[in-house]
């Protein structure tokens, strides 16, 4: 059993199955550019885009590749899917509080959110809303804000490293879902799910508990 007052969930990977997307992204983009294409894969999960170009192009126009990529990206989310178990997993949430994390735009989010079948947040952060992406504490720190709870008392589940490395770095626990297979089990994360089939939630005042059932 474990307890939290507010949850904060990662989007590509955690809630939804983009890998095969965003890795064709990516990877039109180093064939483009002719950069080394395995470097790039192994960084782009749970990365800002722009942290991307600079780190791997800094010779090119950063403004123009990210609209570039972006509306790449609006074109690849149609392919998206929900993560086993994670509708029936949000739908158990109701009234609690609880927030996406993303650093995809705010638009791409709440295309993949809709073709995925998945419920809107009241809480959204995304690259639109921080200057600094993960693995920076800022995006979630941001989410706590808006959810007015004290980050420690926030649970973050996530799949990718910076992501994971963000939420600890915001004071947060952190539970990794394994089921797109970007990382191996991070030893800083404090549990790990291979998705969300037989995850059970529920609220006893102001108390959240998760528990999830071996099958």
């Amino acid at each position: 059993m474990i307890v939290s007052k507010a949850l904060l969930f990662d989007l590509d990977g955690t809630l939804v199955d983009t890998t095969a997307a965003v890795e064709q992204l990516w990877l039109h983009w180093a064939n483009k550019h002719g950069l080394d294409k395995e470097a790039i894969l192994s960084e782009i999960h749970g990365t800002p885009g722009e942290y991307i170009v600079k780190k791997f192009a800094p010779h090119l126009d950063l403004e123009a590749e990210l609209d570039l990529l972006f509306a790449h990206e609006e074109k690849l989310v149609e392919h998206v899917i929900a993560i086993p178990g994670a509708k029936e997993m949000l739908e158990q949430l109701g009234d609690m509080p609880w927030g996406i994390v993303t650093m995809s735009t705010k638009s791409s989010a709440l295309k993949k959110l809709k073709i995925a079948g998945l419920p809107i947040p009241h809480v959204l952060v995304s690259a639109d809303d921080v200057l600094q992406g993960k693995p920076h504490p800022a995006p979630y720190l941001k989410a706590a804000q808006w959810l007015d709870i004290c980050p420690e008392q926030c649970l973050v589940f996530e799949d990718a490293k910076a992501g994971i490395t963000s939420g600890i770095n915001a004071g947060m626990s952190v539970i990794q879902i394994m089921h797109a297979a970007h990382s191996p089990v991070f030893a800083d994360s404090h549990h790990h799910f291979q998705d969300w089939c037989g995850v059970q939630i529920e609220q006893q005042k102001e108390t959240i508990f998760i528990n999830k059932q071996l099958r």
